[in-house]
């Protein structure tokens, strides 16, 4: 298979130096600047034992909601608020420090490793439907559904004996401030140290990302190029005739990858909710350009990949049905397109960092103002309960 790919790139050097450029354009343009300052942050969060606190803080939310320690809240905002594969990267993290363990790391996995908040809200529905309302009901749908088989996760290997267990003393946020104090001790890196490593980390880990994306798009290239996408498009076709030939090429070609399979599926001569819900499955799946990402930022850890791919073929197959159904029975009102849509939003560094800053300072924000409020409440439950338990037992 390598020689033959090697083989068409010496047959065809234009389109495949081509097919480079645009993914260096999409890692450049789109992926950099909004990965580039959340990875840094996490690093230096982690470093600094902010995960630790936070992780104190929000385990009586987590442990009981989604069966995981209370660091995988710090996974769940990342992976939620700035996309592939900033969950698995973090996931990895907490794995390696023994934070959670190997089940619980596969539960985490599975449902934070999400399609980009500028994706879904921007580049879909303004730069391929030409529908700015249209993000909304997918970024509801997209980002519920992994929530939802995030809460059925839970029940996911429930028999775990590595299991983490809520501390028996009682959770204060004096208690979570010690944990972070013992977490930045245990680390005992100087600042500058922890600054250059965590812009080494976090380069490095783009690097990787970008070498996936320029790959997956010249082997995209490749595909299209010798006529294998339209090949097993005609082949699924004859096999299951009933199904509409457009729909089959633009699962095939989102089966390697999620922005080409996304833009196929909204140019097609299908109706419009059956373009969406076609869009809403190749969210959920996200291409095996992703899945390839996903399993190099695990790849020395334990972490299993089997669980996370069911996970995604689950999530294409409720997302594709919640978007139809909702669109289908009018509970969400959409009209054709005023432009064409091979319209092309275009993205700039500062928008792109703009937008993504905003996202990371209102996620943590609202991260820290729940896990305060979680323990609060924790502490005040806490107090309240042996006071009514003596009312109760004063004979009347």
């Amino acid at each position: 298979a390598l020689l033959f790919l090697v083989l068409a790139m010496i047959f065809f050097p234009a389109e495949i130096f081509a097919a480079s450029i645009e993914g260096l354009w999409l890692w450049f343009q789109i992926v950099l600047p909004s990965i580039l300052p959340f990875l840094i942050a996490t690093e230096l969060m982690m470093g600094l034992g902010m995960v630790h606190f936070l992780g104190k803080l929000l385990e009586p939310l987590m442990r009981p909601v989604f069966n995981l320690p209370g660091s995988g809240a710090f996974v769940v905002t990342m992976g939620y608020s700035s996309g592939f594969p900033v969950g698995a990267v973090l996931t990895g993290q907490l794995r390696r420090k023994r934070l959670c363990t190997r089940i619980e790391a596969e539960r985490l996995i599975c449902f934070t490793n999400n399609a980009s908040p500028l994706f879904i809200l921007v580049a879909i529905p303004i730069g391929m439907f030409g529908q700015p309302s249209l993000g909304t009901i997918l970024a509801v749908v997209h980002y519920g559904t992994n929530l939802l088989l995030g809460l059925i996760l839970r029940f996911y290997r429930r028999s775990d004996p590595e299991a983490s267990r809520i501390p028996s003393y009682e959770l204060t946020p004096t208690s979570a401030w010690q944990t972070l104090l013992q977490a930045r001790y245990q680390d005992g890196r100087p600042l500058g140290q922890l600054l250059r490593d965590a812009v080494n980390s976090a380069i490095t880990n783009l690097l990787v990302i970008g070498g996936f994306i320029i790959f997956f798009s010249v082997l995209m290239k490749i595909l299209g190029i010798l006529g294998c996408l339209n090949g097993v498009t005609a082949l699924i076709t004859t096999i299951f005739p009933a199904i509409d030939p457009s729909a089959v090429n633009s699962l095939t070609i989102g089966f390697w990858e999620i922005t080409l399979g996304s833009k196929a599926a909204s140019q097609s001569a299908l109706t419009l909710e059956t373009r969406i819900a076609l869009v809403g499955a190749i969210l959920g799946w996200s291409g095996l350009a992703i899945h390839a990402q996903i399993a190099s930022m695990i790849a020395d850890t334990d972490i299993r990949l089997l669980p996370y791919v069911l996970t995604r073929l689950a999530h294409a197959g409720l997302s594709g049905l919640f978007l139809y159904g909702t669109i289908h029975l009018g509970l969400v009102t959409l009209t054709e397109p005023v432009w064409s849509s091979t319209f092309t939003y275009q993205f700039t560094l500062t928008s792109t960092l703009g937008i993504t800053s905003r996202i990371f300072l209102g996620s943590w924000f609202l991260l820290l103002l729940t896990g305060i409020m979680v323990t609060l409440i924790k502490q005040l439950t806490s107090h309240l309960h042996p006071v009514k338990k003596k009312i109760g037992s004063t004979p009347v």
